[in-house]
């Protein structure tokens, strides 16, 4: 990651808590999503989705502690 303080994390977070409300209530991602409505427009639930998701908040979460030390 290019991040050399934590500012530089804020875009990443607020892409992270995006991600996640736009979830349906059960917690489940589809593969995309109408940036103008948020609405899920294609295969749902779908596994790629949520393990990228789950690595994404893994990497936010280590540069995250990195930069805090």
């Amino acid at each position: 990651s290019t991040a050399r303080t934590p500012s530089d994390l804020e875009k990443a977070l607020a892409i992270l808590n995006q991600v996640a409300h736009q979830a349906l209530p059960s917690g489940v991602l589809s593969e995309q999503m109408d940036p103008a409505t948020g609405q899920h427009v294609s295969v749902s639930p779908l596994t790629w989705s949520h393990s990228t998701y789950v690595a994404a908040v893994q990497n936010y979460l280590r540069k995250s502690r990195d930069l805090a030390n």
